[in-house]
């Protein structure tokens, strides 16, 4: 739960996070964390942390979303805001922190992540990957793939492959997968991640000869 935090908090906000005995918090915000007054960890610490949780994937399914929904409701009540206009330059960071728990927050967090003012492609990708990878809701993912090459970036190779990707996950239009990795292609024709997941999906159809093609090409 601690390596969630990325910014640094009041002790009080690990307290209530993490649930650790008072005798056992200076394990946490003198050793793995560090400050004089709030708390940060640090990128690698928390990474290290994170990859120990990842190799016990029910763990981190059982914890980390709701201290995510956790971490947002604490920096919600310092933004109080679903427009970043309409925040300032003392609580542009907590409404940005708090969308980054929203999207990772599961069910709970959905309807307010959609209610925030979302106009950048990096928090339509990181929700899309988190309900792809996390929640295997691939329609819903597919559709902030599609915003992103819609509203923000056409030429974004990436938001194309994994448009396709999703869509082909959710059993959608053939043609409208085969568009979307195409045009990944288009834009990034020597990515090996693209070309293999695009000749993957010919083979399945025993498109043998636009295989071959696409090789080629």
């Amino acid at each position: 739960r601690f390596s969630l935090i990325r910014t640094a908090v009041p002790v009080k906000w690990v307290e209530e996070i993490t649930k650790c005995p008072a005798d056992h918090l200076p394990l946490l915000t003198q050793c793995l964390g560090y400050g004089n007054g709030n708390v940060r960890i640090s990128r690698s610490v928390s990474q290290t942390l994170q990859g120990q949780i990842g190799k016990r994937s029910s763990l981190g399914e059982t914890l980390l979303p709701p201290t995510h929904e956790k971490l947002a409701r604490l920096y919600r009540s310092l933004d109080g805001a679903t427009d970043p206009n309409e925040t300032g330059k003392d609580t542009i960071v907590c409404w940005l922190e708090k969308v980054h728990h929203l999207a990772h927050g599961g069910a709970a967090c959905a309807e307010e992540w959609k209610a925030q003012t979302l106009q950048l492609r990096d928090h339509l990708c990181e929700r899309a990957r988190v309900l792809s990878r996390n929640e295997h809701r691939y329609r819903e993912a597919a559709h902030l793939y599609e915003r992103i090459v819609e509203e923000i970036d056409r030429r974004d190779a990436y938001a194309w492959h994994y448009l396709g990707f999703n869509l082909y996950r959710s059993a959608a239009d053939r043609k409208q997968i085969e568009k979307a990795y195409k045009k990944a292609l288009e834009l990034d024709p020597t990515n090996p991640w693209w070309n293999s997941r695009y000749l993957t999906f010919l083979i399945e159809q025993a498109r043998f000869t636009d295989a071959d093609e696409a090789v080629s090409y």
